[in-house]
């Protein structure tokens, strides 16, 4: 079983990778939970949820072809 720290830590990793596909509330939970770990605070099983649920939608929308035009996620069109 992976420890709590490497869970959260692999599900930051995944979703830096798609950062610029993210909601802005989604945007704004991923830099909040990422400067936690920096800071060495272990994320709790309630914030792992919300990461794995941000990773969910992401793939959502790129299944179904829903792109958001949102400042910063680099899309133009």
């Amino acid at each position: 079983m992976m420890a709590k720290n490497e869970t959260g830590h692999r599900l930051l990793e995944k979703i830096a990778a798609v950062h610029g596909e993210l909601a802005p509330p989604e945007r704004a939970i991923f830099e909040e939970l990422q400067a936690q770990l920096a800071r060495g605070q272990v994320p709790t099983p309630e914030e792992d949820c919300a990461l794995e649920v941000i990773l969910r939608n992401v793939e959502i929308r790129k299944k179904t072809g829903l792109h958001l035009h949102t400042p910063g996620n680099g899309r133009t069109s």
